[in-house]
């Protein structure tokens, strides 16, 4: 802005030192015209170029300036997202153990609930084995009732025959 301040500034006292020159007039269609001294042409002209270097140097300053705080948002922002991601990496690892500690409950579980069916099993191979023992006792205990069932008959059969003769 202070350059441009002084361009113009530059270029008017330029033209303020030789009266005769610039001179406003129309050409024949009637567009207007500013006619300069041949120095004065030169000096605008460099004051022109001179003018879009500084306009280039601005936009150069003006893009460093946007770039530096995009820099520095984006280094902030990325900062932000690797904290953000730590923390929630750090979540999911206490998800993690805690899940773990679930398996292991659920495993000890199941150890303990297979004990108990090879428990049962057992139990039930016991009952199997004592109830086979049980039906070979009432076998046994079936045969000698019967064996007391003809001794009985057998007594009976025996005594009814020496009343039979006592009594004829």
């Amino acid at each position: 802005m202070v350059v441009r301040l002084f361009c113009i500034l530059f270029f008017i006292s330029n033209l303020v030192k030789s009266q005769d020159y610039p001179i406003l007039s129309l050409d024949t269609n009637g567009t207007k015209l500013v006619i300069f001294t041949e120095p004065q042409a030169q000096k605008i002209d460099s004051m022109l170029s001179e003018l879009s270097v500084c306009n280039e140097y601005k936009k150069l300053i003006d893009l460093q300036n946007k770039e530096s705080i995009i820099f520095t948002t984006s280094d902030s922002l990325c900062s932000s997202m690797i904290s953000n991601k730590d923390s929630v990496i750090f979540k999911k690892d206490n998800i993690i153990a805690s899940k773990d500690s679930i398996i292991e409950t659920k495993k000890d579980k199941i150890e303990n609930l297979n004990s108990q069916i090879e428990n049962y099993e057992k139990i039930v191979g016991l009952s199997d084995k004592e109830i086979s023992n049980k039906n070979e006792e009432i076998k046994i205990k079936n045969k000698e009732i019967i064996k007391w069932k003809f001794r009985a008959i057998g007594s009976w059969l025996v005594t009814g025959g020496i009343l039979v003769l006592i009594i004829l």
